[in-house]
């Protein structure tokens, strides 16, 4: 779970360079004196575009569905999670993946606190003499 926090971390750090790489992608394919073979590249840059945006998610939905207790961390991966995946809305795997996150949201959300496991786990073990 250490190595998903530092992935999203790394992640969230990057954020602006990745939407500008992004942004950049897309004026190329906007441009009005774009000739065709350049508008192929920049078809194959929007499919690249939205295949890391599907990672992206499903980095998020991975690391949600890993968890085994709930920590002051969890709320903002499910809000990470939801916010991935709203930028897939109008994809064809839009309606599955957001019922792979409702079933992981609902999981996550039964899961005992940190400090309710941690308690439970310091009651096993032989008893004190």
């Amino acid at each position: 779970m250490t190595k998903q926090k530092d992935f999203l971390k790394i992640e969230e750090e990057r954020k602006d360079e990745i939407d500008a790489h992004i942004k950049k992608e897309r004026r190329g394919v906007k441009g009005s004196g774009v000739d065709c073979g350049k508008q192929g590249e920049g078809r194959r840059g929007e499919k690249l575009s939205g295949n890391a945006k599907k990672e992206a998610f499903l980095s998020s939905l991975t690391a949600l569905q890993s968890l085994e207790v709930r920590d002051g961390d969890t709320e903002g991966l499910i809000s990470d999670a939801i916010e991935r995946l709203q930028e897939l809305q109008g994809t064809e795997e839009y309606h599955a993946l957001s019922q792979q996150l409702e079933k992981a949201i609902a999981r996550v959300r039964k899961l005992p606190a940190k400090a309710e496991s941690s308690t439970k786990n310091s009651n096993i073990g032989p008893a004190a003499v």
